[in-house]
C-alpha cells in the first residue's frame, strides 16, 4: 500500500494509471518496488468488455507519480466475471473469479484495518534443521524453526543479529512443530500487526507471509510430504521423476500433481504458497556438500600415495591471496570426506592447476565446469536474468555431461545430481540462490545449542524459548526499537541507544562477528 496525494492504492485494486504516452490505463495493482531510486507500481493491465472485466498478459511498470486514482472496487463487479474464454478478443486471458474475488475482500479487510495507516510488507524466509542438544557425540535431536527477513542485503543476511528463534523440540516432529509456527504467521502476520516506523516516524500495520522454506533436502522431503531422497523411487519434491526399482536408474520426468489432502501444514498456507515450489534447492547442502564433495572424494581416491604427496606440496605452495583462510594439503586429503560448504568452495576454484597431471583431461574438464557453475551459483547480482540463466543452464548440462563421462552410474546414484538441475527455475522465481542459502541458519545452531546445554533438560524447549525472548527485548530496546504504553510509542533513552555501538556490545547481539 502506497499514499499518493489524497488516494490511497492497495496491491489486488484497481487503479488509473497514466502511461508515457498519455494514455490512461486501468492496472491491477500487483505489487510497489524501487528502480533507480523511483517508487514504482506494477500491474497488469485490465481491459473492460460488455460482460465482465478482462486482465491481459501484458505487465507495466510505471513510477508512482503516474497514477491518478483508485479503479472501480472489484467487489462491485462480483457479478460480471462468469466470461465464456473462447469470446475473448485479442487472445486475453479472463481474471480467475475465484482469486480476483479473494484479492479484493483481502484488500478491502488490509484497508478497514489500517484506517488510513501505511502497509508495509514483510516477507518472512523460514528455515527448519535438526541439531544435537548436547556438547558431547551422543546425538540428542533437537528440531528448530527460524526466521529472517526476505529482502536484506547479503551482507546482512549473514549477521546472528537478523535471525530470530521461534522454536525448538526434542519431542515434537518438525512437521508438528511446523504446524503450529505456520498457524502464527496466518493468524497473526497475515492479517497484520500494528507496529511503528522508527524511520518513517509513524505507526503502520505490517502485512506479511510466508516467502520461501530453507532446509537440507531430507528436510525438505519431510515438509513437502515427499519420501527418502536417498532411497525413494519417486524422491523430487519439484517433478514426478522416478528411480527404477531395480537397476536405481532414473526415467524422464514430468511436472508434479498438485497434493491437497496432504498432513503437512505447508499445503495450507495459501496466498500462492507451494508446499513443493516455495522449498528451493538449497546450494551449500546440494552442491558445496553434495557435487562437489563427490567429485573431490572421487579424485583423491584415483590417485595413488605418491600422487597424493605431489598434491599436497601444490595446495601448500598456493598464494592465500583472495581466499578467506590459506588452504592446507595435509587437511583436505586427510579430511576430504568431511571439510566445510565454505572449504570445498575455495578448492574447486583451484582445483584444475592443482590436478594438473595427476589426473585425465575428462577429470579436468570436470572440475572445469564445477568450478564454472561454482561462480555462477554464488553471484550475489544477477543484471540481467534471462542471460544468466540461459549460461547457467548450459554450464550446468555440460558439467552434467562431463561428469556422465567419468562415470555415468553417479548421476543415478546420487539424488543431489537431479535435485540441482531446478536450481534455475528457483533463481528466476526467488533471485540469486546465495541469498537463500542455509549457511546462515547453520551457524545459528550454536547460539541454541548454547541456550539448550544451560537448562535443566526438563522442559529444554520452555527454557530455550523464554532465553531467546528476553534476547529479542533486550536486542529490540538497544537497536532503538519502539515500544507501546498507554496508548503512546515510547522509545529508550540516548544513554541506552547509545550503548549499541559498543564494539562488545554489538558482538555480543550478534551485528558483529567475533574477532
Amino acid at each position: 500500500m502506497i499514499s499518493q496525494g489524497i488516494f490511497s492504492y492497495y496491491v489486488g485494486e484497481l487503479a488509473w494509471c497514466q502511461s508515457g504516452g498519455g494514455d490512461v490505463d486501468l492496472l491491477l495493482i500487483e505489487g510497489f518496488c524501487v528502480r533507480q531510486g523511483y517508487l514504482h507500481v506494477k500491474g497488469k493491465f485490465v481491459f473492460e468488455v460488455d460482460n465482465g472485466y478482462w486482465i491481459s498478459n501484458d505487465e507495466g511498470l510505471f513510477r508512482t507519480e503516474c497514477l491518478l486514482e483508485p479503479g472501480p472496487d472489484l467487489s462491485e463487479v462480483r457479478g460480471r466475471y462468469e466470461i465464456d474464454c473462447e469470446s475473448s478478443i485479442r487472445r486475453r486471458i479472463h481474471y480467475n473469479r475465484e482469486y480476483a474475488l479473494a484479492i479484493s475482500d483481502r484488500a478491502r479487510f488490509l484497508r478497514e484495518k489500517a484506517q488510513g495507516k501505511r502497509i508495509v510488507m514483510v516477507p518472512l524466509i523460514l528455515f527448519c534443521d535438526d541439531v544435537s542438544g548436547n556438547v558431547s557425540k551422543k546425538w540428542n535431536a533437537n528440531y528448530n524453526w527460524y526466521f529472517q527477513l526476505a529482502g536484506l542485503p547479503f551482507e546482512y543476511t549473514q549477521l546472528d543479529y537478523n535471525v530470530h528463534f521461534l522454536a525448538t523440540s526434542n519431542t515434537l516432529s518438525p512437521l508438528q512443530i511446523g504446524r503450529e509456527v505456520l498457524q502464527d504467521v496466518v493468524s497473526g502476520l497475515e492479517k497484520g500487526i500494528n507496529a511503528y516506523d522508527v524511520m518513517q516516524r509513524e505507526e503502520i500495520l505490517a502485512v506479511g507471509g510466508v516467502f520461501l522454506i530453507e532446509c537440507d533436502n531430507p528436510m525438505a522431503n519431510e515438509l513437502a510430504a515427499g519420501i527418502d531422497i536417498r532411497r525413494g523411487l519417486r524422491f523430487c519434491r519439484f517433478c514426478e521423476v522416478k528411480r527404477d526399482a531395480t537397476t536405481g536408474h532414473m526415467q524422464v520426468s514430468f511436472p508434479a500433481i498438485s497434493v491437497e489432502d496432504m498432513i503437512s501444514p505447508m499445503f495450507r498456507l495459501g496466498y500462492g504458497f507451494s508446499g513443493h515450489r516455495h522449498i528451493p534447492v538449497e546450494i551449500l547442502h546440494t552442491f558445496s556438500l553434495g557435487l562437489i564433495k563427490y567429485l573431490m572424494v572421487a579424485s583423491i581416491k584415483e590417485l595413488s600415495d605418491k600422487d597424493q604427496k605431489v598434491l599436497t606440496v601444490r595446495i601448500d605452495a598456493l598464494s592465500s591471496v583472495g581466499f578467506p583462510k590459506p588452504l592446507r594439503g595435509n587437511q583436505l586429503i586427510q579430511y576430504v570426506g568431511s571439510l566445510q560448504g565454505k572449504d570445498r568452495r575455495a578448492f574447486v576454484q583451484v582445483a584444475v592447476p592443482v590436478f594438473q597431471g595427476l589426473l585425465s583431461q575428462k577429470w579436468l574438464k570436470a572440475w572445469q565446469y564445477l568450478a564454472t557453475v561454482s561462480v555462477q551459483l554464488f553471484s550475489r547480482r544477477i543484471s540481467d536474468v534471462d542471460t544468466y540463466l540461459d549460461v547457467l543452464q548450459r554450464s550446468l548440462q555440460a558439467m552434467m555431461a562431463t561428469i556422465a563421462d567419468i562415470n555415468v552410474s553417479w548421476l543415478s546414484a546420487h539424488a543431489k545430481y537431479h535435485t540441482l538441475a531446478h536450481v534455475v527455475e528457483n533463481i528466476r522465481e526467488f533471485g540469486p540462490a546465495v541469498l537463500y542459502m542455509s549457511e546462515k541458519f547453520e551457524s545459528f545452531n550454536k547460539v541454541m545449542r548454547n541456550h539448550a546445554v544451560h537448562t535443566n533438560r526438563h522442559g529444554p524447549s520452555v527454557d530455550v524459548a523464554r532465553r531467546f525472548a528476553r534476547y529479542a527485548v533486550v536486542r529490540h530496546l538497544l537497536s532503538g526499537g519502539m515500544f507501546k504504553s498507554e496508548g503512546r510509542w515510547s522509545s529508550p533513552g540516548d544513554g541506552l541507544r547509545q550503548t549499541f555501538y559498543d564494539p562488545i556490545v554489538q558482538r555480543v547481539l550478534g551485528y558483529k562477528e567475533e574477532g
